[in-house]
């Protein structure tokens, strides 16, 4: 049986699984549900052939909910972050998580980039200029508070070095739509893992992932 290390990018997974899990209902609308840690693992080890492979360990990257208190400066409408419904459901998952046999949970940090005009108020300002029209009003909704991931690809990076260096596995199978892993999946490479990556339901990976793959597999969401 080959060993084989499950690397799992959070935030990009957790968001398609609920994609694809969605149920339509008849209003036209979708119910997303909820992707508890017990669904993150069910799924991951899906990927795994089960006749050849085995699980080493499940790496599961994301960063910590931002709990700051900040206030809109178009109407000075203060939002606590530590409150909100989604800090409250990544705290659980990542406590779940951290519970669970042969996972390790690698964490990076949220760090504030400030107050930006959102892509349609821009749109909107630009078709103004064009038709040589007033600027329109700024509304409350016309901004959005920006926040930046980071620590997560360096503990990528070095896990990926560990397990290529050390040999504690022959198999990285890597769930991520980011382009950003492809220098630990060469690493990888170099070193002599086979690697692979991995599409779930309707959602499809680009082409440059694919290619540095060695394999590209699929799986079908489940609950």
């Amino acid at each position: 049986m080959k060993k084989v290390a499950l690397l799992i990018d959070g935030g990009w997974f957790t968001k398609v699984l609920r994609k694809e899990l969605s149920e339509a209902v008849s209003n036209g609308h979708s119910r997303r549900p909820t992707v508890t840690a017990e669904v993150v693992r069910k799924n991951a080890l899906q990927a795994l052939d089960q006749e050849t492979e085995e699980p080493w360990r499940i790496y599961y990257y994301d960063a910590y909910p931002y709990d700051g208190l900040v206030t809109n400066p178009v109407d000075a409408k203060s939002t606590d972050f530590g409150t909100s419904p989604t800090n409250a459901y990544a705290t659980k998952l990542f406590k779940e998580l951290g519970q669970m046999d042969l996972v390790a949970l690698r964490r990076g940090v949220l760090k504030p980039r400030g107050w930006l005009l959102t892509e349609n108020f821009i749109r909107k300002s630009l078709n103004a200029a064009q038709n040589n029209a007033g600027v329109p009003t700024l509304e409350p909704e016309d901004v959005s508070f920006a926040l930046e991931q980071k620590g997560v690809d360096i503990r990528v990076g070095l896990d990926v070095a560990t397990l290529a260096y050390k040999r504690l596995v022959e198999r990285l199978v890597i769930f991520s739509g980011d382009t950003d892993i492809i220098p630990a999946m060469q690493l990888a490479r170099r070193e002599g893992l086979q690697v692979a990556v991995v599409e779930i339901g309707g959602t499809r990976l680009s082409g440059e992932l694919v290619e540095e793959a060695d394999f590209m597999r699929h799986i079908e969401p489940v609950m």
